[in-house]
């Protein structure tokens, strides 16, 4: 094969020799970071507004949670005090913190003695 033909096969390959309308536009590096952020913001939305929600119905009445209305008017702020009268939440949060900062030290102290134990190598 002559080098020319070498050269033609490899421009070919490479998509040198392809035709304008074959070939993608491509997006500026403004626009690629603008349409970054809009994809990154519409995941925000879809994966933020459940908990949206949430917060939305408990400051509802029963009977309005499913009414479609994300803002309640009036907001029924009692809703967290009944809470707490009825389930012990803040023994549950406790516990939850309690299990955590025990779970981060002990895990902690592990590694440390491990790494320790390691190190005469």
């Amino acid at each position: 094969m002559s080098a020319q033909g070498a050269r033609a096969d490899r421009a070919a390959v490479a998509g040198q020799g392809a035709s304008v309308a074959t070939r993608r536009p491509r997006l500026g590096p403004i626009a690629s970071k603008v349409a970054f952020w809009i994809v990154l913001a519409i995941f925000t939305l879809i994966f933020i507004y459940p908990f949206i929600w949430l917060l939305s119905a408990s400051l509802k009445t029963t009977t309005e949670v499913f009414n479609n209305v994300l803002i309640p008017n009036p907001a029924h702020f009692e809703n967290y005090s009944e809470l707490l009268d009825r389930a012990p939440v803040l023994n549950w949060a406790w516990n939850s913190v309690l299990v955590s900062v025990l779970a981060a030290t002990l895990q902690k102290n592990l590694r440390y003695d491990f790494e320790e134990s390691h190190d005469d190598r």
